[in-house]
C-alpha cells in the first residue's frame, strides 16, 4: 500500500500527541499513514491546521502559497478548532481531536487520495496491472481490532469514582466494550492527569465524592483547551431536576444512575463515541 504523509501546523503538545496516538490506531484499519515532524514542499498529502490560532492560519497560508511552485495538487487540509467551519475549507475536526471523528476524517481523506494516486505495479510474469486500492471503511473495520491488534490504542475513558468496588466493575465492564481505561478515586488526581496533557475521549465522574464533587470537577475540565469538547457523564445515586440543572451549569453531557447497569453503559458509550465497533458480549 502508497503510504500518506501527514504533518501539522500549530497544534498544541497535547492536540499532536493525540493525532499521533490515533495515526497508530489507523494501522490496524488499514491507513498507511507516517507522520512527519518538519513537512517538505511535496512530501505531504494531508495537513493538520489549528485554524484557532491566527499565527498558525498565516504559517499555513505562507506554507500553501510556496505550494503553488511544486507539483504536488493532491494536499488534503484539515481545519482544527472551535470554530463554525468556513466555506472554503477542505475539511473540518472540532477541537480536541477524538478518536473516532478523526479516523472517519482520515479514512475518507486517504480513500480520496488512493483513488485520485492509484499505484501501478506490474506482474513479472504477465504484465498484469494491479491498482491500489482504497483502505478498508469504517463500517468494515472489525471489533477486535480495538483489543487484539498490537498496534492499536483503543479509545481512551476516564473514570471518577470514591468507591473501589465501583470502580473495579465500571472498569471491567469498559473494558470488555473495548475502551482502555483510566480510574481515579479523586478529583484531584484527576486534574494532575489532565494537567500532565493525558487526554480522553470519554469521562465518567461519581457526583458525591470527598473534597471536590463530581460538578467541580466537571467545571475544572471544561477550561482544559483539550476536553471542552469530551463527553462528561456524571453517575449519580438519583436523578432530580436540581442535579440535572446543576449538571448543565457544570457542562455534563448526560447521566448514569448507580449502580450503573451493563446496557445502559454500551449505549451511553455508544451514543457519545459513534460507533458499532466496540466489543458486544
Amino acid at each position: 500500500m502508497q503510504e500518506v504523509t501527514i504533518s501539522a501546523i500549530g497544534l498544541s503538545r497535547p492536540s499532536e500527541a493525540m493525532l499521533k496516538r490515533i495515526l497508530r490506531i489507523s494501522h490496524s484499519r488499514g491507513l498507511a499513514c507516517q507522520y512527519v515532524k518538519q513537512p517538505a514542499q511535496d512530501n505531504v498529502h494531508i495537513m493538520f491546521i489549528d485554524r484557532d490560532d491566527e499565527q498558525a492560519m498565516s504559517r499555513w497560508r505562507a506554507w500553501s502559497d510556496s505550494m503553488e511552485h511544486v507539483v504536488n495538487p493532491h494536499t488534503s487540509t484539515v481545519f482544527v478548532g472551535s470554530l463554525e467551519s468556513e466555506s472554503h475549507l477542505d475539511s473540518s475536526l472540532q477541537a480536541p481531536l477524538r478518536v473516532l471523528p478523526t479516523l472517519a476524517m482520515l479514512e475518507k481523506l486517504v480513500n480520496g487520495y488512493l483513488e485520485r494516486v492509484p499505484t501501478h505495479s506490474h506482474n513479472a510474469e504477465d504484465g498484469e496491472q494491479h491498482h491500489q486500492q482504497p483502505a478498508v471503511s469504517a463500517t468494515e473495520w472489525p471489533s477486535q481490532a480495538l483489543t487484539d491488534s498490537p498496534s492499536t490504542s483503543p479509545p481512551a475513558a476516564l473514570l471518577l469514582d470514591d468507591s473501589l468496588p465501583v470502580r473495579l466493575d465500571m472498569a471491567n465492564e469498559l473494558r470488555e466494550l473495548g475502551l482502555e481505561v483510566d480510574a481515579f478515586e479523586s478529583g484531584e488526581g484527576v486534574l494532575e492527569a489532565i494537567r500532565d496533557s493525558r487526554c480522553y475521549d470519554i469521562m465518567f465522574l461519581d457526583v458525591v465524592l470527598p473534597g471536590m464533587d463530581g460538578y467541580q470537577v466537571c467545571r475544572q475540565i471544561r477550561q482544559d483547551s483539550n476536553h471542552r469538547g469530551t463527553p462528561v457523564i456524571m453517575l449519580t445515586g438519583k436523578s432530580s431536576s436540581f442535579d440535572k440543572i446543576r449538571g448543565s451549569l457544570a457542562g455534563c453531557d448526560d447521566y448514569l444512575l448507580k449502580p450503573v447497569q451493563r446496557p445502559q453503559l454500551r449505549d451511553m458509550v455508544d451514543k457519545f463515541l459513534h460507533t458499532n465497533t466496540l466489543t458486544r458480549h
